[in-house]
């Protein structure tokens, strides 16, 4: 029985070397990218495989580029519309300002800095979050830093 040599080693090595600078295992590696051990194992050998199946291990991986022999391909955002970029950055700049906001408001109340409007905030703050367990969590991190 003859042994196949892989069709695009130049791929596996990159995978490969990628996978050992990140420290994961075969396992690890095909949680992350969602396939099977078989198929990663087929990838790392070098055979042939989807475009989607190595954009999942790149995607694991963290990896932007990798060699296709006399070619290259990319993962990075070359051919992504800057109008979507931009509306992106909109929604995240939605959700972060006000948690920036609040995050200034606790730590002015947690430094001493109280005022009526001060307090009426956090007293707001800590009623919404009262029931949301990250919110419990930290409260019970906080507690054991105290102790």
């Amino acid at each position: 029985m003859a042994i196949e040599a892989p069709e695009h080693p130049e791929i596996a090595a990159d995978l490969r070397e990628a996978q050992g600078k990140k420290g994961y295992s075969n396992a690890r590696l095909a949680r992350l990218s969602g396939i099977s051990r078989k198929h990663l194992d087929e990838v790392l050998k070098g055979s042939n495989v989807s475009v989607r199946i190595l954009k999942k291990v790149m995607a694991a991986l963290q990896m932007e580029h990798i060699s296709l022999g006399e070619m290259a391909a990319s993962g990075g955002l070359q051919g992504v519309s800057p109008d979507v970029l931009l509306a992106i950055a909109d929604e995240m700049e939605q959700v972060v300002a006000p948690l920036s906001q609040l995050i200034g408001t606790l730590r002015a109340y947690a430094q001493g800095e109280a005022s009526p409007e001060l307090n009426l905030k956090v007293r707001e703050t800590i009623r919404k979050g009262a029931a949301d367990p990250t919110t419990k969590e930290l409260a019970r991190k906080a507690d054991r830093r105290k102790q």
